[in-house]
């Protein structure tokens, strides 16, 4: 079996058009593949490419998505995710697209839901 040669943080940044923040914070938060050697992170670009396949498949959300879930406008999704209330990625050159995840969309809900009073 032939791999591919691994590739460093800047190759893979390149690859996403997005910087290295962006990266460890996929790295941390989004469980993204990476090689440890030592203090060296290396990635297989195989295993990079079925990461974004698997996000294409869990249905991550557009802005334009999440607000007609939430029923309001996309102007509120923007200052939610600006507030750092509803975690997002960002992917892309620049401030990146905005895409939000389901389980962060419901665990936003789930943070504002109200308590049921005994008159409710």
């Amino acid at each position: 079996m032939i791999d591919t040669p691994l590739l460093t943080p800047n190759e893979v940044a390149d690859y996403l058009s997005i910087d290295a923040d962006q990266l460890r914070k996929l790295i941390r938060r989004h469980g993204f593949p990476v090689i440890r050697r030592g203090r060296l992170l290396r990635f297989r670009r195989s295993a990079v490419d079925k990461w974004l396949a698997a996000g294409e498949s869990q249905g991550y959300l557009t802005v334009k998505d999440t607000a007609e879930r939430l029923n309001v406008s996309a102007r509120v999704v923007y200052d939610l995710v600006d507030k750092g209330l509803l975690r997002c990625q960002r992917v892309g050159v620049g401030r990146g697209t905005i895409r939000i995840a389901p389980e962060d969309l419901d665990l936003y809900l789930r943070s504002k839901a109200t308590r049921r009073w005994p008159w409710c």
